[in-house]
């Protein structure tokens, strides 16, 4: 295993590299404490990002969708991409690399460099590693799509988008967006281009589902 390769990547030296070794040998290959590394993984993950929204928040709905965004398997398969993970992961031959074990290796690691060093740093490392994450703010893709997730998982009709209005000058156009639910009502949203205002209506729309 490259270890010294592996730590450049991810930008943590460890002091001690066999945590490092844990977090990155899966069951299939041999005994380790992966299980338990990946399960604490996912702890700080979430901590360190709903410390990070509450910091930077103030509306408690928000904060529960953004934070669902940032943890998702697909936030986390991003990583494990830009990681490289496969390529350090220790696995059988046979072992089936799915996207879920990818995710599972990322939280893994994130366990190990807390237990190579303390709360603050991993926390630290981890806002380090998900800052576009963060700077994004879950997209408008995200929103849209959490939406129409939550509908279908209820069983309601999707969301209906309508431009109402655009006016403004041509280097302050302002966009009006409708989102209307059928039987459940609708909201509306302004911003500086449709995909803006779509993703506003989204968020307004989410919250009042969520009441």
């Amino acid at each position: 295993m490259k270890i010294e390769e592996f730590q450049k990547i991810i930008k943590y030296k460890f002091k001690d590299k066999n945590k490092l070794i844990n977090a990155l040998t899966h069951p299939s290959f041999a005994k380790s404490e992966f299980e338990l590394y990946e399960f604490l993984g996912d702890r700080i993950l979430s901590l360190s990002i709903a410390d990070y929204l509450f910091r930077t928040e103030n509306n408690l709905k928000t904060m529960a969708v953004k934070h669902s965004n940032l943890v998702k398997a697909e936030m986390l398969n991003q990583i494990a991409e830009k990681w490289h993970i496969k390529k350090y992961l220790q696995h059988s031959i046979n072992a089936d690399l799915s996207k879920k074990i990818l995710c599972d290796v990322t939280e893994a690691v994130i366990a190990a460099v807390y237990l190579d060093s303390d709360y603050k740093t991993a926390n630290s490392f981890v806002l380090t590693h998900w800052k576009v994450f963060l700077q994004e703010n879950h997209n408008e893709i995200d929103i849209k799509a959490k939406l129409q997730e939550f509908l279908q998982m209820k069983k309601m009709p999707l969301p209906i988008y309508e431009i109402i209005s655009q006016t403004g000058k041509e280097h302050m156009p302002l966009c009006q967006v409708k989102l209307e639910i059928k039987d459940y009502g609708f909201t509306t949203a302004f911003g500086k281009s449709k995909s803006e205002a779509s993703k506003q209506a989204a968020i307004l729309m989410m919250e009042k589902l969520l009441q």
